[in-house]
C-alpha cells in the first residue's frame, strides 16, 4: 500500500466499521504498530469522531517497562488523548506465558470497555502479523476455514475487536512513521526468540525466504483471504443445511433434511457453536468425536465439558452451552405448594384448575421463557426421563422423543412411576379442562458467562 493512501484508509475502515461518537479503546505498546496506529486515528481526525481512548499493559517482562509506561503516558497525554496503563502480576506457574498475557489484556480492556460504556477495542495487528497467524495454524494442524488468520472485525464474548491495520505491512507503517517522525518503542521481547512469535520472525521466516528463493508471505496472506471466503460460504451452507436455534448461554442445531450431513459441514457447524459462545478449549479429538456421533457413525451420545462450557451430540442434534448444565437429582414434590432448585432448574408448583396447556419447545426455556405443565393433584417427583418412562408418552400418544443428550439435566414429573409431563417432547398427561391439578412451572436459572 502506498503509504500517503494509508490515513485515508484507516479513516475509511473506521467510518465503514465504527458508528460514529461511539467511544473506542486502543491497544498500546508504544511499538511500531499501534504507535502508527495512534498517530494515523489522531491524524485522519477519526479521534474527533470516535473518541479514543489508549490502554497500556506494562507485562513487567523488562525491568526499565515501568519508566517506558511513564514516558508512554505524556505522549499519549499530549494528544489530548485520555490513558490507562495496567501493570500485570508474575504468570502463574505452569501457565504458557504468552497465552496467559493475552487473557490478562483482554481483561484489562475489558474494565476500561465496561467503564466507558463501550465494546470497541481496536488493535493494530498488521499484515505481517496476519502471515505468521496463518502458518503457525498451519503447522498446527488447523482446519481449512482457520487459516483465515485474524478477522478485521470480531466479536470475542462482550467484546467487538477492530484491526484497521491489516491489510497494511509492517514496513508501510515503519516509513510512516520515519517519514513523520514519530517516535515509538523498541521492545527488545519483539526479537527474543525465546517467545515463539519472535522466532518466527527473526528465525523461522528468513530461514525459509532464503531456502525457498523468494518472498512468500504475499501467498500466505492470499491463502487467508481464500480461507476467509471459504469460511463465509460454508456459514451459508450451514445456515441452509441446518436448523440453528442461538440464545445467549446455549445453541443447538438438527439438519434441515432426511440425509445424515457431510463430516466436514458438521465440523463446520461445530465450529459455529463454538464460536458463537466463546467456546474455544474443545480439543481436535473432542470435536471429530462429537462429530461422528452427530453424523451417526457410530450411534450414541458424547457429552464433553471443558472449563466452563459444554459440547453434546447424538444422531441429528448438537448442543453447546457457555455454562455447564448441573445433573437432576430425584427431589420429591409432597406439599400443596413450594418451591425447589433442581439441577439448573427452578421448579414452582401450586394448585390450580387444568386449562389447555401452551405448547412450547422446549429450546425457548433456554432463553427465559416459562413452560406450565398440569398434572394431577398428587405428591409426584422431578427427575431425570429414562426409556422406560418415555414407553407412558408412546403408550397415549404418537410422540417419540428422540433427545437423548438432555434427558440427565432436564426435569420431568413423575407420579407414582408414571411420566406425567416431559419438556423435552412437550408431553402432559391429559386432564379436563376446569379439573383440580397441580399447576408446575420451570424457568432456567441465571448464570454469569465468562469472557
Amino acid at each position: 500500500m502506498v503509504r500517503s493512501d494509508i490515513e485515508d484508509h484507516v479513516a475509511r475502515f473506521m467510518d465503514g466499521h465504527v458508528d460514529a461518537a461511539v467511544p473506542c479503546i486502543l491497544g498500546f505498546s508504544g511499538g511500531v504498530d499501534s504507535s502508527a496506529l495512534l498517530h494515523l486515528l489522531h491524524r485522519s481526525a477519526a479521534v474527533a469522531s470516535h473518541p479514543v481512548h489508549v490502554v497500556h499493559v506494562d507485562h513487567g517482562w523488562r525491568q526499565e517497562s515501568a519508566a517506558e509506561a511513564a514516558m508512554l503516558e505524556k505522549r499519549v497525554s499530549s494528544l489530548g488523548i485520555p490513558f490507562t496503563c495496567f501493570r500485570l502480576p508474575s504468570c502463574p506457574a505452569g501457565e504458557n506465558i504468552e497465552d496467559w498475557s493475552r487473557r490478562q489484556r483482554m481483561a484489562c480492556f475489558s474494565t476500561v470497555a465496561s467503564s466507558l460504556g463501550t465494546s470497541i477495542i481496536l488493535l493494530a495487528h498488521q499484515a505481517d502479523d496476519q502471515a505468521e497467524v496463518v502458518f503457525k495454524r498451519f503447522l498446527e494442524g488447523a482446519s481449512l476455514t482457520k487459516f483465515r488468520g485474524m478477522r478485521p472485525v470480531e466479536r470475542i464474548g462482550g467484546l467487538t475487536l477492530i484491526r484497521p491495520l491489516l491489510a497494511i505491512r509492517r514496513a508501510a507503517l515503519l516509513s510512516y512513521l520515519h517519514d513523520r517522525s514519530l517516535p515509538y518503542l523498541q521492545d527488545p521481547t519483539n526479537t527474543d526468540t525465546s517467545y515463539l512469535r519472535a522466532r518466527m520472525r527473526e528465525t523461522i521466516f528468513p530461514y525459509l525466504r532464503q531456502t525457498f528463493g523468494k518472498e512468500f508471505d504475499n501467498s500466505i496472506l492470499r491463502v487467508a483471504n481464500e480461507s476467509a471466503d471459504l469460511e463465509h460460504y460454508l456459514h451459508e451452507q450451514c445456515a441452509r443445511s441446518f436448523s440453528i436455534h442461538n440464545t445467549p448461554d446455549a445453541a443447538f442445531a438438527t439438519p434441515r433434511g432426511e440425509e445424515p450431513p457431510a463430516p466436514f459441514l458438521a465440523r463446520c457447524l461445530v465450529d459455529h457453536l463454538k464460536e458463537s459462545l466463546c467456546l474455544q478449549s474443545f480439543s481436535r479429538h473432542q470435536v471429530e468425536a462429537a462429530v461422528e456421533a452427530f453424523c451417526g457413525k457410530p450411534s450414541g451420545v458424547r457429552r464433553f465439558f471443558v472449563g466452563r462450557g459444554g459440547l453434546f451430540a447424538e444422531s441429528g442434534f448438537f448442543a453447546a452451552f457457555r455454562e455447564k448444565l448441573n445433573p437432576i437429582e430425584v427431589t420429591l414434590c409432597d406439599e400443596q405448594e413450594g418451591r425447589t432448585t433442581v439441577g439448573s432448574w427452578e421448579v414452582t408448583w401450586k394448585l390450580a384448575t387444568a386449562v389447555q396447556p401452551e405448547q412450547k419447545d422446549w429450546k425457548e426455556l433456554f432463553s427465559g421463557a416459562l413452560a406450565t405443565w398440569y398434572i394431577p393433584p398428587h405428591p409426584f417427583c422431578l427427575c431425570p426421563t429414562t426409556d422406560r418412562l418415555i414407553r407412558t408418552i408412546k403408550s397415549h400418544s404418537r410422540r417419540s422423543p428422540h433427545i437423548v443428550s438432555l434427558r440427565p439435566f432436564i426435569p420431568s414429573c413423575v407420579q407414582s412411576f408414571r411420566l406425567v409431563a416431559d419438556p423435552l417432547s412437550g408431553y402432559t398427561v391429559p386432564l379436563p379442562i376446569g379439573s383440580v391439578c397441580y399447576a408446575v412451572t420451570m424457568r432456567k436459572l441465571e448464570s454469569v458467562s465468562a469472557l
